[in-house]
């Protein structure tokens, strides 16, 4: 067997140990895998639907019960947790709603257990050019029409905004607090969570 060559690393950088400010996760679902597999020896792997959740349109497992067990396991690093990707291709927009609570839901039980969460993404704002299915998967809150490059809300963008306000706090609230100079938790202006915004 012919191994490419490789790249050898050496030397220590003092200066990088303590330097992360936190610890990116990307979760989308999770991969099953049978090995010794029965159609390839290596192993065989497949996305399947054991949560009864359905399939993505490119028929990935919607998992959010193990999202919270990831970030324990991330957790152990000692560093907050920011979700740096998680969504789901569909461009109908049935399943978006339930993708984003359940995830959303998820996050809130691992912050109440003590795991800090610095904040989450979602994947995607816009549909986009996917690295390998091109313009195919529509991950995005938003519909974009490539010919007029117009982009339009799916309802799922509403249940975005909603969460996103609910986990934060009151933004329109925070807002008066900041115009009218009144506080909350000692600090000018800012709810809770942004307090814990990583600078």
């Amino acid at each position: 067997m012919i191994l490419p060559p490789t790249t050898r690393l050496s030397g220590r950088r003092d200066d990088l140990v303590g330097s992360l400010d936190l610890v990116g996760v990307n979760y989308y679902s999770r991969l099953h895998l049978r090995c010794p597999g029965k159609t390839r020896w290596i192993g065989d792997f497949a996305y399947q639907d054991r949560t009864g959740r359905g399939l993505t349109d490119n028929g990935w497992e919607i998992a959010p019960d193990l999202l919270e067990p990831l970030l324990r396991e991330a957790a152990t690093l000692g560093l907050p947790i920011l979700i740096t990707e998680n969504g789901l291709a569909e461009a109908n927009d049935t399943l978006r709603e339930g993708f984003l609570r359940d995830h959303v839901a998820a996050l809130i039980a691992a912050e109440k257990s003590g795991i800090p969460i610095a904040g989450y993404l979602h994947w995607s704002l816009l549909d986009n050019d996917e690295w390998l299915d091109g313009y195919g998967p529509k991950f995005g809150l938003y519909a974009v029409d490539r010919t007029t490059q117009v982009r339009t809300a799916r309802p799922s963008a509403a249940v975005f905004k909603s969460l996103g306000e609910e986990w934060l706090g009151d933004p329109p609230a925070a807002e008066a607090d900041r115009e009218n100079g009144s506080t909350r938790d000692g600090a000018a202006g800012r709810n809770p969570r942004n307090q814990r915004v990583i600078p």
